[in-house]
């Protein structure tokens, strides 16, 4: 179902702006003159917040996981707030075709919808919030790791890593005892899955490592 984003947008920021004048999200409206006539905690106005977070913000965490799948217009592009979810404070940046979430311990971006898990120690990568394929990243200290994620389609996966610390990066879903080529920095190299269907690759601190993993459509 299409729906119209600017619309949307329009209804909340005009919200917004009678919340300022009234100072209330529960106020019912007189019709003629739209002043606030009083609480009325079954008009629920402040709902139209809500949508904005979960709707166009794409807030939509799980019982397992944060998930963000933004619905943006132009003059959203730049938006940057923080979100709290159980616990952990989520940095996050939301801007034309990418979309950045940072932790103390993570950042992510990618261009599309994805969830992450932040166990200090070992992160989880989601892409379209699926659990067929993901990656995870165990780091060994407090140093930050930050991934990029540049293609993830049945084809080709495509990422850049960057660490102030020692880790190691797996994923997870492939098809078992798989051979295939990587581009790995411009070194190109032979790799196979084992028998849990996985690919395992490590980090050093300061490194910078871009990773392309092709023909996945093969195995």
């Amino acid at each position: 179902m299409k729906y119209d984003k600017g619309l949307a947008l329009k209804y909340i920021t005009n919200l917004l702006d009678q919340y300022l004048k009234d100072g209330l999200s529960s106020q019912r409206y007189s019709r003629s003159t739209q002043h606030g006539m009083g609480t009325d905690v079954l008009a629920g106005i402040c709902t139209g917040i809500t949508a904005l977070y979960s709707d166009i913000y794409g807030i939509q965490p799980q019982w397992n996981r944060f998930v963000l799948n933004p619905h943006l217009v132009p003059a959203l592009y730049g938006t940057h707030f923080h979100y709290w979810l159980r616990g952990i404070s989520y940095d996050i940046r939301l801007d034309k075709n990418r979309y950045q979430v940072s932790t103390k311990n993570y950042t992510v971006s990618y261009d599309q919808k994805f969830g992450i898990t932040d166990n200090q120690k070992e992160m989880n990568f989601y892409p379209g919030n699926n659990d067929s394929i993901f990656l995870s990243v165990y780091k060994s200290d407090k140093g930050a790791v930050s991934l990029k994620v540049n293609v993830w389609n049945n084809d080709t996966i495509s990422f850049k890593m960057s660490s102030d610390t020692h880790y190691v990066l797996r994923i997870h879903g492939l098809a078992h005892r798989a051979s295939f080529e990587i581009l790995d920095s411009e070194q190109k190299e032979k790799v196979s899955t084992g028998t849990e269907g996985s690919l395992i690759f490590k980090g050093s601190p300061d490194s910078v490592r871009t990773i392309r993993i092709i023909g996945l459509n093969t195995l």
